[in-house]
């Protein structure tokens, strides 16, 4: 009666992990079509039906790049330093119109008869009403949008340099678990699936308990294969926080 039982229960054990598994099939199943329709979307290839080849090692050069290095290739920065070079631009262009533009013209006339020819020669200076007032208020708000320029590329210098740091924290510690479930995690599971099918087939084990060590190991795959996951979107987050050679190749030309 208690085999019965027992029995009874393992069936129902397992049509509810059946259930689990198909459910998350599905699920997994709908993050694949999303994930391949944002794939579109940022190569522009068109319909994305499947991603061939072996995956890229979760390894980046990016934390190991110096804030001058940065400077010429992350877009905020870049942007950043276009804003000072536009302030400075237009502080120049202020400093250089306090100066008055002179203006000269010599006019040769020739004239016939009895009038005899003659050179003009004229000068022509700028004399703005309060002009010094002026140009000293435009000068000093363009030097202060220059400085305003300057504050915002150290406040994005610091935010990006902290962002890397950050991933590049989560990147090197999810490497490290990653290492741990591969090298020790699988292996123990393995093990034990293997321990199990032996004690059933020489009588010494249920077929429960072969079946529960499948489990425990398709479950630990999983946790390998959600953090690999992880990794790579840590990775990715790192690798975009750079332009591609390539981009930066055509900009430069």
């Amino acid at each position: 009666m208690r085999r019965c039982r027992s029995r009874r229960a393992t069936r129902r054990r397992s049509r509810r992990r059946r259930c689990n598994a198909r459910d998350a099939l599905i699920d997994a199943q709908q993050d694949e079509k999303t994930t391949l329709i944002d794939l579109s979307r940022w190569t522009a290839a068109g319909n994305v039906l499947e991603v061939a080849g072996e995956p890229p090692l979760l390894d980046s050069p990016v934390p190991g790049m110096s804030a001058e290095q940065l400077n010429e290739v992350q877009p905020a920065l870049v942007a950043a330093h276009a804003a000072i070079s536009v302030a400075d631009a237009a502080t120049d262009v202020a400093r250089s119109d306090r100066n008055p533009n002179w203006t000269w013209g010599l006019t040769y006339f020739k004239r016939g008869g009895n009038f005899s020819d003659y050179v003009s020669f004229g000068v022509s200076i700028p004399l703005p009403l309060n002009r010094k007032n002026l140009e000293d208020r435009d000068v000093e708000q363009k030097s202060e949008i220059g400085t305003q320029a300057r504050l915002n590329y150290e406040d994005t210098e610091r935010q990006v340099m902290a962002g890397i740091e950050g991933l590049a924290t989560k990147l090197a510690s999810g490497r490290e678990r990653l290492a741990n479930l591969r090298q020790t995690v699988l292996p123990a599971a393995e093990q034990k699936v293997q321990l199990a099918n032996a004690a059933y087939r020489s009588g010494a084990g249920t077929l429960a308990d072969a079946f529960e060590a499948r489990h425990m190991q398709l479950e630990t795959q999983l946790r390998v294969l959600n953090l690999e996951r992880q990794v790579s979107l840590v990775w990715a987050g790192l690798e975009y926080q750079v332009l591609p050679p390539d981009v930066i190749s055509a900009a430069s030309q």
